[in-house]
């Protein structure tokens, strides 16, 4: 018995919706391996007998090394205190970067999450001065002679 045009059309249509609407769910969906593989400070911390820590008042960079550039990194920062503050960054590189400024001395614990993957790392806060004046400083020329940028004292 043979099938009739009609009936091959509807056939034919159907198929080709069904695979057009897989296709769109495969293009539509966050990949399922979005997540953070590392975090670091691309800043250096303190030297000599203060290696290691971070001093208060001074600026690092965090990164947090991803897996896509797909979705959002969120950072969340616990302070010594217990109190938390979050930042959400859009990563690019296969990187995101949060900057961290940290106004108490103690141990800090940065995490960093995307796709519901987090890595997290604890950073040593003592005492710190920031030799670096930052913005427009006129005519005075400032120059350090130590060559970071933050002096940690502890």
């Amino acid at each position: 018995m043979a099938v009739s045009k009609t009936r091959r059309t509807r056939i034919l249509g159907a198929a080709t919706a069904f695979i057009g609407v897989g296709a769109a769910g495969l293009v539509m969906a966050a990949p399922a391996n979005a997540e953070v593989t590392s975090i670091k400070s691309n800043t250096p911390s303190g030297y000599g007998s203060s290696e290691g820590a971070y001093g208060t008042s001074c600026n690092y960079e965090i990164e947090a090394a991803v897996s896509t550039n797909v979705g959002s990194v969120t950072f969340e920062i616990t302070k010594p205190d217990g109190a938390t503050a979050t930042s959400t960054k859009t990563p690019s590189g296969l990187k995101a970067t949060y900057d961290f400024t940290p106004d108490q001395v103690g141990t800090y614990k940065i995490e960093a999450t995307q796709g519901g993957v987090s890595q997290s790392k604890e950073f040593e806060v003592k005492q710190g001065i920031n030799l670096d004046p930052g913005g427009d400083t006129g005519s005075l020329t400032i120059v350090s002679p130590l060559q970071a940028g933050c002096l940690v004292i502890g």
